[in-house]
């Protein structure tokens, strides 16, 4: 198994969202001007100084959880044999070392630590402390199980000091530890795709959880628009998940230094803001929106977006739905603090 540590150009796919949904959601944006700015420029920073260690970390992480498949591992010089052919495989493309392998006899878990990667277009080599591949499952080129984690893909700071001064200004110092978990399962026979954990997370900052359910999928049709064209294409369930460690109160703090207050006042006055948002809204769903805003604030642990149709939702309706409160009614959208 080869995989192409390749940059493809900065090619972005983009959804076109119609003005009324915008607008519905724009009252979400009116909390603080200092804090929205903040966030999403420090989300861009972050994006940047990430994406290329991410498609890295996962490139190696296929590569490496590759030699897994079809296989009982019982010992770890087997795994470790079954692993240099992987590197081996993937060297035109990058080197890819590591310290050591170490095979978990009770639950067949394979810990790989220590890897270090160099793809051979760069002079920059990226680390990564661990990656753990609990199951994984390629019959044929579509892979119908995964089951893995990549823990400690260090983002060096001092490296890349334009882009993330947005970063350092939170007291995020010296080293960032990136982590990504995944665990899929895909039927096909059936064509569903059942995403029971996507995770991306940085240490002491935060991190995102997606998890979804979808129908009639084609991953065998050989492309994105034709797999997604398919008239059955249902979504069963859906939610995505923010889980805060300590970024939400950076952030809150920082803003409130820019206002020249206490983070306690800076809150206050943001909440009474989305109070008066909350007592002349009329609609349920935005009502208790804004309410769950209101508890993150005030606690910020984690922030949830749910959806869960009382029947598979096909997605090709999504077109044909014009007021967004109806789409939000037909998901059963939920949203939790």
């Amino acid at each position: 198994m080869a995989l192409k540590f390749q940059e493809n150009g900065k090619k972005v796919a983009c959804l076109q969202i119609k003005l009324d949904v915008i607008q519905y959601l724009s009252k979400f944006g009116r909390i603080s001007n200092i804090l929205w700015d903040k966030l999403s420029t420090l989300f861009f920073c972050v994006s940047i100084l990430i994406m290329k260690k991410l498609i890295l970390g996962l490139g190696a992480a296929v590569v490496l959880t590759g030699s897994y498949a079809g296989a009982t591992i019982y010992s770890s010089q087997i795994a470790e044999e079954k692993i240099k052919e992987a590197v081996a495989d993937a060297s035109k493309y990058a080197k890819i070392g590591y310290e050591d392998v170490r095979v978990d006899l009770l639950n067949q878990n394979i810990h790989i630590s220590d890897i270090v990667i160099t793809p051979v277009d760069s002079e920059e080599t990226f680390y990564i402390n661990e990656l753990v591949i609990n199951d994984y499952d390629k019959k044929t080129d579509v892979a119908t199980l995964a089951n893995f984690s990549i823990n400690g893909i260090k983002l060096d700071l001092t490296k890349h000091r334009d882009k993330t001064e947005k970063i350092t200004e939170l007291g995020y110092q010296g080293q960032l530890l990136l982590n990504v978990a995944v665990d899929f399962n895909y039927n096909m026979q059936t064509k569903a795709l059942d995403l029971k954990n996507f995770t991306l997370g940085i240490d002491d900052m935060g991190d995102i959880t997606i998890n979804f359910k979808l129908h009639e999928l084609n991953l065998k049709s050989g492309t994105v628009f034709g797999a997604l064209m398919n008239p059955k294409f249902s979504l069963q369930n859906a939610e995505i998940r923010y889980h805060d460690d300590s970024l939400a109160e950076r952030l809150f703090k920082l803003a409130a230094k820019k206002e020249n207050v206490s983070v306690e006042t800076y809150k206050k006055l943001g909440i009474e803001k989305i109070q008066q948002l909350v007592d002349a809204e009329q609609d349920t769903f935005t009502k208790t929106a804004l309410e769950q805003i209101i508890v993150f604030i005030e606690k910020p642990k984690s922030f949830s977006v749910s959806a869960s149709p009382e029947s598979p939702f096909l997605l090709g309706r999504l077109m044909m739905i014009k007021n967004p409160k109806d789409l939000i009614k037909q998901l059963n959208v939920k949203i939790k603090s």
